[in-house]
């Protein structure tokens, strides 16, 4: 049997697919597993949740992923449906980079939970379109928006759409996370 946190731990050194990093620290946890390469869909349906269920096999009753395949357990069938994500706290912008690249990693999105897409908008600008760098990770090329407080709007693969406003304070630095304090 696994030691979940250190198999969780050791992927996250590469950050994964989807960017989240420590799947325990951004709320993630254990019940989290890799999609199959259409579901996954060049990441966009990171965040997205599903409700996987074992077929015709009565011993296979834990929700998380490592109960449906223990590491002997060759191939064990599930059916799967996706249902929405149900989060507790707000979305979360964890904002990295430098003075010239911004990168923001959206999480802890409720609702579709997959974000589709996101717009920044600083205190002294309009609103600037970020690109999808990979997974869940967000990018402003050649734009400065330190000093400035920052503002998203975001919207989910279901097409709801959401403003988090002042979510950074003109004081943010870099490395910072910043609580949107809504969710979906």
């Amino acid at each position: 049997m696994y030691n979940l946190k250190n198999l969780y731990t050791t992927y996250s050194n590469t950050e994964g697919a989807c960017g989240y990093g420590d799947v325990f620290q951004k709320g993630y946890g254990v019940e989290t597993a890799a999609l199959s390469t259409p579901l996954f869909n060049d990441g966009l349906t990171c965040g997205a949740c599903y409700e996987l269920k074992c077929v015709n096999d009565a011993t296979c009753t834990m929700p998380m992923f490592v109960k449906l395949a223990p590491a002997v357990a060759g191939v064990v069938h599930v059916s799967y449906r996706r249902v929405r994500c149900g989060k507790q706290g707000g979305v979360k912008f964890e904002i990295t980079g430098n003075p010239n690249w911004n990168l923001v990693l959206v999480y802890n999105v409720g609702g579709a939970g997959d974000v589709n897409n996101v717009r920044v908008k600083g205190s002294n600008t309009g609103w600037i379109q970020m690109q999808r760098n990979w997974g869940q990770k967000w990018d402003t090329k050649g734009v400065d928006l330190r000093g400035q407080a920052l503002t998203f709007q975001v919207v989910t693969s279901d097409g709801a759409f959401k403003v988090f406003r002042d979510v950074a304070p003109a004081s943010w630095q870099f490395g910072q996370t910043f609580d949107g304090k809504i969710n979906f």
